[in-house]
């Protein structure tokens, strides 16, 4: 029996490489091959066939890890994955637990079938006067193994400054510092952590965290969402729902202003061809109208010069 199965989201966001990583798991715990015919087929029969080979070694639980990896590269999860993962949960009927950083929310999108699937723990920052950072130091720190003994209130504020409230950093920070105490006890009696020395720690390890460490401390929505491992607490979501919105009404804003204003040139375009046209047009008539004139005047003038009959000249032109 296999208690639990840990295989990776692949990173091309391929079915078939996940599948091929779900029988290799199997393959290497139970040290057989498995054979190829079961990679065979459509999706439904492989789906089959990797819930036949769970079920051949009793697996209790499949955990698919980074699975943000099924987002591309607009942010969308590729959907024939997303379904296949779907109809992989229907024929397991074991447990699959999805794991990700907090980009993975973006894989439930809209569809309440895969969200149902993801409810479950999410883990962000402790924050410093939550009784959980007391039980989580209250474990950590009693496994302080220097000369001396530093209790926790001495180096309390600038341990929660350097790991703003982080597990991960906080156990590294804890046992690189008691390292360097531990290595200076030769030169330094009953070395033991404090503040410079955990300050000295952080600068020595902990550059490539410093940007988001930072952006925790500085509690700026904006900030933290540029590092997709870090997850916004409820209220810093509202605070960005709050600004979103704000900048879509500016947005909104500004594109009802360009609407108007564009409105307004084209009907001054319309209106300015508009009177060119009627302008136009008055002036091929009163053109028509002189030419006319004129051409009556040398009627008359010619009647008058020959000696005929004017009257009977103008009329015979206006003909």
């Amino acid at each position: 029996m296999i208690t639990y199965m840990c295989v990776e989201c692949p990173s091309n966001h391929s079915r078939g490489a996940l599948i091929s990583s779900i029988f290799t798991a199997i393959e290497k715990v139970t040290g057989e091959k498995l054979p190829p015919k079961l990679k065979d087929g459509n999706v439904s029969q492989v789906v089959e066939n990797v819930a036949q080979a769970c079920l051949d070694v009793c697996l209790g639980v499949l955990i698919i890890d980074e699975i943000q990896h099924i987002l591309r590269r607009d942010g969308e999860p590729e959907p024939q994955l997303l379904n296949f993962l779907v109809e992989l949960g229907n024929k397991l009927q074991i447990p699959i637990l999805i794991v990700g950083t907090p980009l993975a929310q973006k894989v439930v999108g809209n569809q309440m079938r895969q969200a149902r699937r993801m409810l479950g723990p999410e883990w962000s920052n402790l924050k410093k006067d939550k009784p959980q950072w007391a039980d989580f130091i209250g474990k950590l720190w009693k496994y302080q193994f220097t000369a001396g003994f530093t209790p926790f209130e001495e180096v309390s504020d600038k341990f929660y400054e350097l790991t703003q409230g982080v597990p991960a950093l906080a156990v590294t920070l804890f046992r690189v510092a008691q390292r360097y105490a531990i290595e200076m006890e030769g030169s330094l009696p009953k070395a033991a952590i404090s503040d410079g020395l955990l300050q000295a720690v952080y600068d020595d390890h902990f550059k490539i965290v410093d940007p988001m460490v930072k952006a925790l401390a500085s509690g700026d929505p904006e900030r933290i969402s540029l590092y997709e491992d870090l997850k916004l607490d409820g209220k810093m979501i509202e605070e960005e729902l709050l600004r979103n919105l704000a900048d879509y009404k500016d947005k909104c804003r500004i594109k009802m202003v360009r609407t108007a204003t564009n409105a307004y040139k084209r009907g001054r375009k319309l209106v300015k061809a508009a009177v060119g046209r009627e302008a136009n047009a008055l002036a091929n008539t009163y053109a028509a109208e002189a030419a006319t004139t004129t051409k009556l005047l040398d009627a008359h003038r010619k009647a008058i010069a020959e000696g005929t009959d004017p009257a009977q000249a103008v009329s015979n032109a206006a003909a």
